[in-house]
């Protein structure tokens, strides 16, 4: 296929995204309430389940329950549309939890947004909530120390806190308070992070950044992980406040009933997912 044909395909996707959105999107947001979470894209194996109960299957334009903890397979990926307008991309063999959801459109300063990556790679978009008191977004990376998170609210910050786990983090815009290990640290828009496992925190430029994540061949991956999410793009112009979050590959995925393994039926749009290993609305 030619260059120019896929720039094609691209925009009419971007296209149906953005109609999607701003129909769509805008009716649920009406709606009130925690509402669902809608599955926008999807590519290859996309997964979730509710608590101890056995893992469903999505497919794109399904409905999540808030409260569900979200697993891709391997060459997966999707993008998550929430009630406020909020995008949430999802790169391959990820494991997002949404710990709380709740949307107030008459009274947004009420809402309260919790995120939790315990493993893989996502690119968040906020919506209504976020636009509107980004203190309302609470996103955690890594297992454990909740509760610590949720006091050490600041108004106009993101609460970003990460519990011993390595994590580079990227600030499209707008501004977010780091926490690691009983540390508070200002993150402002451009401005790209490196956590490391043992606490320690480096703020600096791609380059280096990338040379502090190759010293590892977890870190390698982290970061090629980290790169395809910053090649998932949202419409332009449709959010201000845009962050890109990649953990460690995990070790743990045996409970998600294999979802890398042979012959895993792919779902979706595009079955057998993206080279790349994410999804692009564009």
């Amino acid at each position: 296929m030619r260059i120019n044909e896929v720039a094609g395909i691209r925009s009419l996707r971007w296209l149906a995204l953005a109609l999607w959105i701003a129909l769509g999107g805008l009716a649920l947001a009406q709606t009130g309430g925690t509402g669902g979470i809608v599955v926008t894209e999807t590519s290859g194996v996309l997964r979730y389940r509710i608590g101890d109960s056995a893992l469903l299957t999505a497919t794109k334009g399904q409905i999540i329950p808030v409260g569900a903890r979200i697993v891709t397979g391997a060459n997966s990926g999707a993008v998550l549309t929430f009630p406020d307008g909020m995008l949430v991309a999802i790169g391959e063999q990820s494991r997002l939890r949404v710990l709380e959801f709740r949307y107030l459109p008459t009274d947004v300063v009420k809402s309260r947004v919790v995120l939790n990556l315990t493993d893989g790679s996502v690119r968040i978009a906020l919506g209504a909530i976020g636009l509107r008191e980004p203190s309302l977004i609470q996103l955690q990376v890594g297992e454990g120390g909740l509760s610590k998170a949720l006091e050490r609210l600041r108004a106009g910050e993101i609460n970003l806190s990460v519990y011993n786990i390595a994590v580079l983090v990227q600030v499209g815009q707008g501004r977010i308070s780091l926490n690691v290990a009983d540390r508070s640290i200002a993150l402002v828009s451009g401005q790209s992070v490196l956590v490391q496992q043992s606490g320690f925190v480096l703020v600096s430029g791609a380059a280096q950044l990338g040379e502090a994540a190759d010293q590892s061949e977890d870190g390698r991956i982290m970061r090629s992980r980290f790169d395809k999410m910053l090649g998932t793009a949202f419409a332009p112009g449709t959010r201000s406040i845009v962050i890109t979050l990649s953990t460690p590959p995990g070790r743990d995925f045996s409970d998600d009933v294999l979802l890398s393994a042979p012959g895993t039926a792919a779902t979706g749009a595009a079955a057998g997912g993206n080279a790349g290993g994410s999804v692009s609305p564009n």
